[in-house]
């Protein structure tokens, strides 16, 4: 029970953060992402905390 409470804590926080985009983020660098996403360069978050040795529930 303890982890899935932990894991919707954090779901919650990634939801919160999303909703939030773009009071952080300038339509310049959004339509950059979305360019970025249209061609398939970005990484899988779970390859990217491996390739830095990052165990995920560090974070």
């Amino acid at each position: 029970m303890a982890e899935f409470l932990k894991f919707k804590e954090t779901q919650d926080k990634w939801n919160e953060i999303n909703e939030l985009e773009h009071e952080y983020i300038t339509e310049e660098e959004r339509l950059h992402l979305e360019d970025i996403k249209l061609k398939g360069e970005f990484i899988d978050q779970d390859d990217l905390l491996k390739e830095l040795g990052i165990n995920k529930n560090e974070i």
